[in-house]
């Protein structure tokens, strides 16, 4: 993997892989990874921490969004780790959510390994339980150079 930006492969979730290895969630039981994304200007590089935690106790918000197409892809650190790759509107969400302030968010395409069937499978099974014990469930809607976060906050992302 390019260590220095996003890889150039099409199964970018593939790529994921190896940053989910310190962070195993116990398929049987309830426990979710959850990010938490440092702070930071629109500007900043974005970069986050992720940790594992029961589902009843943790405290986080829930990202849903549309996932769309991974025609450009960016790359993120990860616990300290450059190169975790992530869609472009994900990317976009990111450096909005931590605008200001410390985030701790679960958004599937980052606390899921994507790539192993087995892990995606049991936390499909969990996603009612996940959004429920959110404290915030933040939806974004994109439409061409706009978002929506939350209840109507409205903002024109840089081009």
């Amino acid at each position: 993997m390019n260590v220095h930006g996003p890889p150039k492969s099409a199964d970018w979730s593939v790529a994921n892989g190896s940053y989910y290895e310190d962070y195993p969630l116990d398929l049987d039981g309830d426990s979710i990874r959850i990010l938490t994304i440092h702070p930071g200007s629109w500007a900043d590089p974005v970069s986050g921490k992720q940790h594992v935690a029961p589902l009843r106790v943790a405290r986080y918000d829930a990202l849903s969004y549309t996932w769309r197409r991974a025609s450009k892809i960016e790359a993120i650190t990860m616990c300290g780790r450059a190169g975790f790759a992530v869609t472009a509107n994900l990317y976009a969400a990111l450096k909005r959510l931590r605008q200001h302030k410390v985030r701790t968010v679960w958004i599937d395409a980052i606390c899921v390994n994507q790539a192993d069937f087995k892990e995606r499978s049991a936390q499909v099974q969990l996603m009612k339980a996940i959004y429920s014990y959110a404290a915030t469930v933040l939806c974004l809607a994109w439409t061409l150079q706009r978002h929506v976060i939350g209840d109507a906050q409205y903002r024109d992302l840089p081009s």
